[in-house]
């Protein structure tokens, strides 16, 4: 079995304070690698070989709890790392004994969003706090030497261009984390990319300061009809505050989901499986539930952490397709006033 760490934070100073935490009989802090500048998280694979990241876009094989010497990605160049973005998920392939597949979310960095491949590009230039996208990326890692990718793996899943990627239109609220269903179908969560504390429903003039939505609206990162703030969560349509459920090789949507359009399976509604959610940072599968096949429309329980908006935070089970939960409308539960009385 795959044990997946979903979030590594070394809080060594913290720790330090003798009584600051109490922890239950058994449990112990045992520091697991100690040189990965900004880590997010660690991923093992039945190998021998585990794979930590770190939020700037880099990937470090370990193996016996000792960190390689050079990394087995480095997209720092690519990935936007500012405020709560960067690079927030990295997981292993169902079957990573066989084919080798590891998968990237995270978001873009405006600068080589725009300009990769052109004459204007520089790899030194961060463009951060501006419209931008999240990205599913996936690479080949060798079966052979575990600490090394294959060479011209890379493919794309989802995000290819600034009109197909998840819309990162504010400091938070975006990309949160990969997982696999029972049935082997790529699971995914997005926030609602409307600025924290904005009560923005698509009336005046979209906030500032902490929100881009109207260079987003003006690259087409978010379409008009998503002009309505936190209530992007509620419109099929829209990645925006959803569970997205696709097929982990061509990024297209699943026939089984709720919202499946046969003639347009790359559309966002054709991708959903959950809805309205402000800020679903991170999510499990339940091991034992579900179906192994797809077309059963099963993945899965799926127990969802929601990041709430002052008064509520939601871990939300989520054991059948189509359920909406509710933001912004309502959060916990209740109607939040935040929205109802603005």
């Amino acid at each position: 079995m795959r044990l997946q760490i979903v979030s590594v934070f070394l809080m060594t100073t913290l720790f330090c304070f003798e009584g600051y935490a109490q922890y239950p009989e058994g449990f112990q802090i045992e520091v697991l690698v100690d040189n990965v500048e900004y880590p997010a998280g660690l991923t093992h694979s039945e190998l021998g070989v585990s794979y930590a990241w770190d939020l700037q876009g880099i990937v470090w094989p370990i193996v016996d709890g000792v960190r390689a010497d050079f990394p087995l990605i480095d997209i720092h160049d690519e990935v936007g790392f500012w405020a709560d973005h960067g690079l927030l998920s990295v997981e292993l392939d169902p079957d990573f004994e066989q084919n080798g597949f590891i998968y990237m979310l995270y978001v873009v960095d405006r600068h080589h969003l725009m300009n990769f491949g052109t004459p204007d590009y520089d790899s030194n230039i961060n463009e951060y706090e501006a419209a931008t996208i999240g990205r599913v990326t996936r690479y080949q890692v060798d079966l052979n030497n575990l600490e090394n990718i294959v060479e011209g793996s890379r493919t794309i899943i989802i995000g290819e261009t600034p009109q197909t990627g998840l819309p990162i239109a504010t400091t938070s609220h975006g990309v949160g984390q990969i997982v696999f269903g029972s049935d082997k179908t790529m699971l995914l969560t997005m926030g609602d990319s409307n600025p924290p504390g904005s009560t923005y429903n698509g009336e005046g003039n979209p906030p500032t300061g902490v929100g881009y939505e109207q260079q987003a609206l003006d690259d087409g990162i978010l379409k008009d009809f998503e002009n309505v703030g936190a209530f992007r969560s509620q419109l099929i349509n829209s990645y925006c505050g959803k569970v997205i459920r696709v097929d982990k090789s061509t990024g297209l949507g699943i026939s089984s989901n709720p919202f499946y359009d046969p003639e347009n399976p790359d559309s966002p509604a054709s991708k959903v499986w959950s809805l309205g959610l402000r800020n679903p940072f991170r999510m499990t599968v339940t091991p034992n539930t579900g179906s192994a096949d797809p077309v059963e429309g099963n993945p899965g329980e799926i127990m969802l952490g929601d990041v709430g908006d002052w008064t509520w935070e939601e871990v939300n089970r989520a054991n059948a397709p189509g359920q909406n939960f509710g933001w912004p409308i309502y959060q916990g539960p209740e109607f939040y006033y935040h929205f109802i009385f603005n």
